[in-house]
């Protein structure tokens, strides 16, 4: 191969190679090698030791997290290698493999070599050849040059004037220069620690827990049931704000505190940093290094690791399903869902949808790009953006844990949730689509009263109950089905 423009990326980011962790060798356009050892930790231990399926679990979320950054997935693999010590390992690999690979997709050829390793301490190595095109990230739907595209679709009649209002006294479309002006806005309707706890439902805690390596404490707020024992499932919340404003106390969080007091779950919302001054990597890394902190501590704040969905609106349904795509490819922690309302998802900002709401309805195609270019600033719309970033670059979204997906029929946003949810489904993965027909972004944030608001709360606690299954404890079975509280928001 000739050498020029080789590229190497290696999984955990920034840890070196020589460690042992799986890396890759990219050509242009070409993926050519891919290796993975036994990881080691920062003092050099494997993680996982003496449990061998949970070692090849590791190395093979490792390969994936690779195969992700040069744009490929494993089906773009024809050649796998497993190499063994010990013939006892190898069905330890095969039943991690299971849960990466597409086994009526597999690589076409397969081989098992039990050998001695050139390092003593391996307990296996698994190589894989790959062969990509310049480019195998799908794209969305999008409007052909030229074509036509129809006025925006008609508003329900409930939200119609309501939006007017709305519009009339918010300056749209988001701007660089208008920035300040959406802090100070979430600044002065900031949850109080009254309004959270409501009638006494939820007890509060505040942690400050470690970010990433060289990043300042992640601030956690974390909301736990009054009138039930724990561990209770939790939502992980990962607030909206089109990556630039809100907080971990912005208003969304009361819809969020609703279902978790009908289903008697805690939620523990993360306050990530926000964009431009903190762009990509760092809002989703901030949440994750939150995710992981919580599901290791689980158990001393009565909470249950086994049961967590990640959930966010707007720009929080983005690191949502962000997280998703980060607790697969690095292995855990492992989620049992994944909660998207109104998600963020496509930084590309092509789709019919985005060019027919160019400057309608509330989160309009000129304030998703604003948002986006704070995030990634001249990367937006180019190859060098993250599937962890914008998740519709995703080459691969076998594997993730069920989706919730709801996008408005007047949003910019509406044509990305459709199209996520539809590569999930031919993935074989699990996603519920809802398009609340002339409602506009976060419709039910703003009106909450009306039809299409309740249903769309009670569509939300009917998926978490299912989720959750037989588990979920509701403090009221009996309970009417009433819509979210006077004030509320999702």
């Amino acid at each position: 191969m000739n050498a020029t423009g080789l590229r190497h990326i290696q999984a955990p980011e920034g840890v070196a190679p020589s460690d042992g962790y799986t890396h890759v060798v990219t050509g242009p356009g070409r993926l050519v090698a891919l290796a993975g050892q036994m990881p080691f930790d920062e003092k050099g231990e494997f993680v996982g030791e003496g449990d061998p399926t949970a070692q090849a679990r590791q190395v093979f979320a490792n390969m994936r997290g690779c195969l992700a950054a040069a744009g490929a997935t494993f089906k773009d693999v024809v050649k796998l290698t497993y190499y063994v010590t010990d013939v006892a390992h190898i069905p330890a690999i095969l039943s991690a493999r299971d849960e990466f690979i597409d086994l009526e997709r597999p690589p076409a050829s397969t081989v098992v070599q039990v050998v001695a390793l050139y390092r003593p301490e391996l307990l296996m190595e698994i190589d894989a050849f790959a062969i990509v095109g310049e480019s195998t990230a799908p794209t969305v739907p999008t409007a052909p040059p030229g074509a036509r595209t129809g006025p925006p679709p008609p508003l329900d009649r409930e939200l119609a004037a309501p939006l007017r209002s709305i519009l009339g006294e918010l300056p749209m479309p988001l701007t660089p220069a208008l920035i300040s002006d959406r802090r100070d806005r979430s600044a002065a309707s900031r949850l109080t620690h009254q309004e959270i706890r409501g009638d006494g439902a939820f007890e509060i805690e505040e942690r400050t827990v470690p970010g990433r390596p060289g990043s300042p404490g992640v601030p956690l707020l974390i909301c736990r049931p009054t009138a039930t024992a724990g561990p209770h499932p939790l939502v992980y919340h990962t607030h909206g704000g089109g990556m630039v404003a809100g907080s971990n106390r912005s208003t969304e969080l009361v819809g969020e505190l609703a279902r978790a007091k009908e289903l008697q779950l805690a939620v523990v919302a993360v306050d990530y940093r926000l964009a431009p001054e903190h762009p990509d990597p760092v809002p989703v890394e901030d949440c994750y290094a939150g995710l992981v902190w919580v599901a290791e501590h689980a158990a001393e704040l009565g909470l249950d690791p086994d049961r967590i969905i990640v959930s966010g609106n707007s720009a929080g349904g983005a690191l949502a399903a962000g997280l998703a795509l980060l607790a697969r490819d690095r292995g855990g922690p492992r989620l049992l869902g994944q909660l998207l309302q109104f998600p963020m998802l496509d930084d590309r900002c092509d789709s019919a949808s985005a060019a027919q709401l160019e400057r309608a309805g509330l989160w309009d195609g000129a304030s998703n790009r604003a948002g986006w270019t704070a995030l990634l600033g001249d990367r937006r719309g180019t190859d060098q953006v993250s599937c962890y970033a914008a998740p519709a670059r995703a080459g691969d979204l076998f594997g993730l844990p069920p989706a919730f997906i709801e996008v408005g029929s007047v949003e910019a946003l509406r044509d990305d949730g459709i199209s996520y949810a539809s590569r999930i489904w031919r993935e074989g993965g699990e996603a519920e689509l809802h398009v609340w027909s002339g409602a506009f972004h976060s419709f039910d944030e703003w009106v909450p009263g009306a039809v299409v608001s309740r249903t769309a709360h009670r569509t939300r606690i009917s998926w978490l109950r299912r989720v959750l299954g037989h588990r979920a404890r509701p403090l009221d079975e009996a309970a009417p089905a009433a819509g979210l509280p006077e004030g509320a928001s999702a």
